[in-house]
């Protein structure tokens, strides 16, 4: 794929991410549960970078966004809890965090599309950081979130 094609879709990615609404998600009992969170958009994200990357620079910053938005969004819909038990935690590697917390159901389809999208991100970036430790997995407002040792 040439690099404008490759700009093209990203910009049209940004847009799609930024264009698509949240939706309820459905918990175990088909009742809605929370609304993800609003998040930033990537095109937002990439322009409070300082300096602003341009050119192939803002391309690799907004392809990696995506891939970490992709991940989100897979994780948001992974994660109805109703009690701690519904919980665990499945480790992963930047630049998805160091560890997250999800429906015990999902462990194992989470992980699989953890290790799906870090080997996309490897083919083409390094991504290093330090995390505060995650404990265990607790279910906050009908949501599986990380205990960290440190809170």
């Amino acid at each position: 794929m040439k690099l404008g094609q490759f700009l093209i879709l990203g910009i049209l990615g940004v847009e799609a991410c930024a264009a698509s609404a949240p939706s309820a998600v459905r918990r175990k009992d088909d009742r809605p549960g929370p609304a993800p969170p609003a998040r930033i958009t990537c095109d937002d994200q990439v322009a409070q970078v300082q300096p602003v990357p341009t050119g192939e620079s803002r391309e690799q910053y907004v392809w990696g966004c995506l891939i970490e938005h992709q991940f989100a969004a897979y994780l948001w819909e992974r994660q109805p809890c109703e009690t701690d038990d519904d919980c665990t935690v499945v480790e992963t590697a930047c630049p998805f965090g160091c560890s997250v917390a999800v429906a015990k159901t999902y462990a194992a389809a989470v992980s699989v599309e953890h290790d799906r999208l870090l080997a996309e991100f490897n083919k083409r970036a390094d991504c290093k950081y330090k995390c505060n430790p995650v404990v265990g997995a607790t279910c906050a407002k009908r949501r599986c979130e990380p205990r960290h040792l440190i809170e």
